[in-house]
């Protein structure tokens, strides 16, 4: 019985041994795999640090941009922080303050690179108590945001006081209106849109013009969607059928009597868009003194 005791001793001390052997291997292994992840997210973060963006942020270069913040998780940055970096108050301030230090070096660069914008960032990161408050500036950043965007819709709303938000052809051909009747075709979550108003809606000198020589209308289109709600359709409806486009942003101009007078694709140029807005309205009054 002996010898049968020593030889399952034995064994069970080979079997032991043998676990912990692999176990010791799985562990190595484990080691290795990440340390090879760890260097491929580092080398990850180095090249994403090196991508450069344009000093001038706009609705779609926002967007661009923040899809690059996203994946600074692979620099060690939580999911709060890249929140807090992808807030226009934050992006805004660290960007302006980067082109103003560049200016004062004369250095005009189009672009900034990412690398240079987290360096900013860290003298926030690096601030006493903020790995604990995080969370509050987060929400201090987006009430900011949300202030900033009202601002702007004031901002419009105080330029074109008497702007209309739908098409009431019934008012329109029985009222004593006597101006072309302007109206904007765009979307809130269009990208170029937004540029059209904060270039050329906001410049004041394009406001006087649409307000002293045009009755204006903003609306609402979608036509990439199929379900969308009534009054979109109808809007969608009346840029095909009236100006045979279905792109935003885009002005058609009619009379009274829907008849077309002109129209503006979209462009930036201020210049461009006043000398086509003041033909147009002098189109309009030639005929109106003809007809007195």
């Amino acid at each position: 019985m002996l010898p049968l005791a020593v030889y399952l001793l034995n064994s069970r001390v080979v079997f032991a041994l043998s676990l912990a052997k692999n176990k010791m291997k799985y562990l190595f292994l484990l080691i290795l795999v990440t340390l090879s992840n760890y260097n491929i997210a580092q080398s990850n973060c180095e090249e994403l640090k090196t991508l450069r963006i344009e000093r001038y942020v706009d609705e779609h270069n926002d967007e661009k941009i923040n899809k690059l913040f996203s994946k600074l998780d692979m620099c060690d940055y939580d999911s709060i922080e890249i929140a807090i970096l992808q807030t226009k108050v934050v992006k805004g301030n660290l960007i302006l303050e980067i082109i103003d230090q560049q200016i004062s070096k004369q250095i005009y660069d189009q672009e900034i690179k990412i690398e240079t914008i987290l360096d900013r960032f860290e003298a926030i990161r690096n601030q006493p108590e903020f790995e604990e408050k995080k969370l509050e500036v987060l929400e201090q950043m987006k009430a900011q945001d949300e202030e900033v965007e009202m601002k702007k819709s004031r901002e419009i709303m105080a330029l074109y006081p008497t702007r209309k938000f739908f098409y009431d052809i019934n008012e329109i051909r029985n009222s004593d209106i006597n101006k072309p009747i302007l109206i904007l075709f765009t979307n809130i979550n269009c990208d170029n849109c937004s540029k059209f108003v904060e270039i050329v809606l906001k410049d004041k000198s394009v406001a006087e013009i649409i307000n002293n020589s045009f009755y204006f209308i903003e609306l609402q289109t979608n036509h990439s969607k199929k379900n969308v709600a009534p009054e979109i359709k109808e809007n969608n409806k009346l840029q095909i059928e009236y100006f045979k486009v279905n792109h935003i942003p885009y002005i058609g101009i009619l009379n009274n009597h829907e008849e077309k007078l002109g129209n503006i694709n979209y462009m930036l140029n201020i210049r461009s868009i006043k000398q086509k807005l003041t033909k147009i309205a002098g189109v309009k009054n030639k005929v109106s003194n003809q007809k007195k």
